[in-house]
């Protein structure tokens, strides 16, 4: 019997290999074995030698299963035998990028979750194949296994890869899809064009992408658009509690209003664990505070700014009332009961706030004082 050339046999399996993702189908693959051996043999006088040693034939399906089985035993050699007639060499072992990377980068860039079948498909592989095939590019970091028991394996991106291709493109579409920062069940089924097993919805968790709820779904990227939708829903209340307080608040009262008005009015912060739920309430306090156009103050309170500078206004004019006194001829001495006036008012519960609104109210008292001296002495004192 004629025995190919094992070098030239390895060499041509190999490249047909790494155009088939790794493998070669022995049955699919004869006659391109076939050509290319005899090409790479040298032309007409390989190709002579190899039909006359054969009886004028070509080399037949049993010398090469025969040959290709011999370099599949060999320890030393990369090319695998999984089964007759159906051998794999790693495409990670060739140089440069593999098209295995390139496929699933591709993938990725669409699907966040793929399944099996998948896979199956868009590598073109044989149903008993598929499992070394991914076990293969899980010890690579290819791919990422989320197995579920309901639905069949699912796989998403692996560290390999996800250096390069990011998430940039998984956040934009979640995001796109909710409204006001929320999916539904069916709303992340359609985003990850899978079925959202709690396997998957626990890989999307522990990425980071969502967060979940009764029902629903945060999408953490979204975070920003849900806290607004929540301070438009909820500022009414929060002004509200300005009212009656020089329109000065503490940071903390605020935020204890806003948690309790978020309780409330929406179905959220029970389904977060303490980290999440801070998390959610900070980004709902700066929405109010944007919403309701508040100072947020280096000095712990928060201001109603537009009615807090008029109550400022007016009641540094009412303090200016009490104080004036003919006796008082300078700027300076107007000035100085003007500020004992002011500090003897307790215009607040805390005493950040109130020191804070004493100092406003000093400022805006001394300006009505410059503005009276100016007038009444032409420019000075």
């Amino acid at each position: 019997m004629f025995k190919p050339d094992r070098e030239i046999l390895q060499d041509v399996c190999r490249g047909i290999a790494l155009e088939n993702y790794g493998f070669v189908y022995l049955s699919d693959d004869k006659e391109e074995i076939r050509a290319r051996y005899e090409s790479q043999g040298g032309g007409d006088g390989i190709v002579g030698s190899i039909k006359n040693a054969v009886g004028g034939r070509s080399i037949g399906v049993e010398e090469l299963q025969e040959t290709l089985e011999e370099i599949a035993s060999d320890d030393l050699n990369e090319f695998e035998r999984l089964r007759t007639g159906v051998y794999f060499y790693d495409p990670a072992n060739a140089p440069g990028e593999s098209d295995v990377a390139k496929t699933l980068e591709q993938l990725f860039k669409y699907d966040i979750v793929v399944s099996e079948r998948e896979l199956k498909s868009r590598f073109n592989l044989a149903k008993k194949d598929i499992d070394f095939f991914t076990g293969r590019l899980e010890q690579e970091e290819y791919l990422k296994r989320i197995t579920t028991s309901e639905h069949g394996d699912y796989f998403t991106i692996g560290p390999q890869l996800k250096d390069e291709s990011g998430d940039a493109g998984v956040d934009a579409r979640l995001k796109k899809k909710a409204k006001h920062g929320l999916l539904t069940h069916a709303d992340l089924e359609s985003v990850i064009d899978a079925a959202a097993t709690s396997d998957v919805i626990r890989y999307l968790e522990h990425e980071e992408f969502i967060i979940q709820l009764e029902g629903k779904y945060l999408v953490r990227s979204g975070v920003d658009e849900f806290a607004e939708h929540v301070a438009r829903g909820i500022s009414d209340r929060v002004d509200e509690a300005f009212e009656g307080t020089a329109y000065v608040l503490p940071k903390a009262e605020l935020s204890r209003i806003v948690e309790n008005e978020v309780s409330a009015e929406f179905d959220v912060l029970e389904h977060l664990n303490a980290s999440d739920r801070d998390w959610v309430l900070e980004h709902v306090h700066e929405a109010v505070v944007d919403e309701l156009e508040l100072d947020d103050d280096p000095r712990s309170v928060v201001v109603r700014t537009e009615p807090f500078e008029e109550y400022v206004d007016r009641r540094a004019a009412e303090v200016l009332g009490e104080v004036d006194d003919p006796s008082l001829g300078t700027a300076d001495a107007l000035r100085e009961a003007g500020h004992e006036r002011i500090e003897e008012l307790n215009l607040s519960n805390t005493e950040a706030a109130d020191e804070y609104i004493h100092e406003r109210m000093e400022a805006a008292y001394d300006e009505r004082v410059d503005e009276m001296f100016n007038i009444a002495s032409g420019g000075s004192e």
